[in-house]
């Protein structure tokens, strides 16, 4: 049988106890508030760095879209003028 826990009611508890508990969990709060600001922070700084990865991607696809699009309309036009001339 296990021993019996003494029962604290809240009148037993002083008011400074409770006042220094009260300033332990306002810091508690703060030091939570700050790490989740510095997570956060992290988040940003990386999709931040994503985005700009994609964005290069963009602009290389962008470029072999252009020069495919050019090598292929000399190549049909190499192709016609060969066609319409022999």
């Amino acid at each position: 049988m296990a021993p019996e826990q003494p029962y604290i009611s809240a009148g037993s508890i002083y008011p400074i106890e409770l006042g220094e508990r009260m300033v332990r969990v306002e810091e508690e709060l703060k030091n939570q508030r700050e790490l989740m600001k510095q997570g956060f922070d992290q988040n940003d700084k990386r999709f931040d760095e994503v985005n700009t990865r994609l964005k290069a991607i963009e602009t290389k696809m962008f470029q072999f879209m252009v020069w495919s699009t050019g090598f292929t309309a000399t190549v049909a036009g190499i192709v016609v003028g060969v066609i319409k001339f022999t």
